[in-house]
């Protein structure tokens, strides 16, 4: 489903899902379903000017989700060019391991990642004068019409935007609607960013530590309402994975965070949207004979066996939304495997 975005001065609207999750493949979560984007009441007045264009803003965000369209079928070195003029940090490490991976998996890292060829929807853009500047976009995924968020970023004056995460919503999740785009929207403070002992900091590293297999006593994260999709998903299929492999050895998940990325406020400063990204490790000890490899795998590492054991990096993405009181809501959730090794 595509969005037309409204115009310059009105109130963002409210972005819902609907529709049921779906799991894929043993070493990626997807989760698929319809969206769009609903009204709500009027946002408070905001005063507070500077920030960039909306005109700007759509340009800049149309430009970046076509590179990113374009790199995903485009192979050697264009590709390379197209997702580092698109992607930055975690999100180019996720698109260059998507890339690597196209071959042997399109049906995850192709087919079921497209985004839809219409425009992108801006949401939300900083109001603040001051680097690094943020904006807040949507896409769809072309196969199942999931909305897709994406925060844009860039560093300074000289650095144009870039994506900086992206991510599919989950189902049945929605994200309360922002400032206009002419006011703009908060910035997240950095002390709550950059510092582990930031406040979305604390959530995702909560988060990432319920997740785990086999499950430790922080299977339920402070402060984050419990049973949403991604991270049901993620346990399930942890749990599938250890049966599946008890004949030939143990199963074991652990999940770090690794960044939160960034993100901005919504309507009157209630809650902010967040991105953040989380590393999992996946490791098999092998404990009767050999265990044949996936294609996946073998592309990543060079192995088409291990008799000793084997190991999976995989990248977790995810969108939060944190109210200024209560607990936070995971809205968004995917998954990318970029390295893998083994003896």
């Amino acid at each position: 489903m595509t969005c037309t975005p409204s115009r310059p001065g009105r109130p963002r609207r409210l972005l819902r899902t609907g529709g049921s999750a779906a799991l894929a493949t043993v070493v990626a979560v997807l989760l698929g379903a319809c969206g769009a984007l609903v009204g709500v009441g009027a946002a408070p007045t905001a005063t507070v000017g500077a920030a960039l264009e909306a005109e700007k803003a759509q340009a800049v965000a149309t430009r970046l989700v076509d590179q990113a369209r374009r790199a995903a079928v485009t192979p050697g070195a264009d590709g390379d060019a197209l997702r580092a003029a698109a992607y930055t940090g975690d999100a180019l490490v996720a698109a260059r391991a998507d890339a690597r991976l196209a071959k042997v998996t399109p049906g995850v890292t192709t087919a079921q990642r497209a985004l839809v060829d219409t425009p992108p929807v801006v949401l939300a853009v900083a109001r603040a004068l001051t680097y690094p500047r943020t904006m807040v976009a949507q896409s769809s995924l072309k196969a199942s019409g999931l909305p897709v968020l994406m925060l844009l970023t860039t560093p300074d004056v000289r650095t144009p935007y870039r994506i900086a995460a992206q991510v599919s919503m989950l189902a049945g999740a929605q994200v309360p609607g922002f400032d206009p785009l002419a006011a703009g929207s908060p910035a997240l403070a950095s002390t709550d960013t950059a510092s582990p002992a930031g406040r979305y900091a604390k959530l995702v590293n909560g988060y990432a530590g319920s997740l785990a297999y086999p499950s430790s006593p922080r299977a339920v994260a402070a402060g984050i309402t419990a049973g949403d999709a991604f991270s049901t998903a993620v346990r399930s299929n942890a749990a599938k994975q250890a049966a599946a492999l008890a004949s030939v050895g143990s199963f074991r998940q652990q999940h770090d965070a690794r960044t939160v990325t960034g993100g901005l406020g919504t309507a009157g400063g209630q809650a902010a949207l967040v991105f953040a990204v989380i590393d999992r490790n996946d490791t098999v000890l092998v404990k009767n004979g050999t265990l044949t490899l996936t294609k996946a795998f073998t592309t990543l590492s060079g192995l088409s066996a291990v008799t000793s054991e084997a190991d999976l990096s995989t990248l977790e993405v995810v969108a939060l939304v944190v109210p200024v009181s209560g607990a936070a809501t995971v809205v968004g959730g995917q998954d990318h495997l970029y390295a893998a090794q083994g003896a």
